[in-house]
């Protein structure tokens, strides 16, 4: 799946409410409004190399730097901290 339309019947320009859920890019395909946020790469790097990499945007994934190491309280109050510019970033570009 790369985001190209089927039919017509899921053109945003027919059916506004495709519009709430996905957003039209210039070639005409359709990408879901969704943030990919993880602390951990593994998760965003098989979203970019799995079967739904042309699905998604680049600018949608957001990696932090550095590994929680599992530990929640780190990746709460330290890492956390790091990625809340990047994910609210991330939220301005979709809305």
């Amino acid at each position: 799946p790369d985001g190209t339309i089927l039919t017509d019947a899921m053109s945003t320009t027919e059916n506004p409410n495709c519009q709430k859920f996905f957003f039209e890019t210039s070639s005409g395909k359709l990408n879901p409004r969704a943030l990919w946020i993880d602390s951990e790469d593994d998760p965003i790097y098989d979203l970019q190399t799995g079967t739904y990499r042309q699905l998604f945007h680049p600018s949608t994934l957001v990696i932090a730097k550095e590994d929680a190491s599992t530990l929640f309280a780190r990746g709460y109050h330290h890492i956390g901290n790091k990625m809340i510019d990047s994910c609210l970033e991330g939220v301005r570009r979709i809305a």
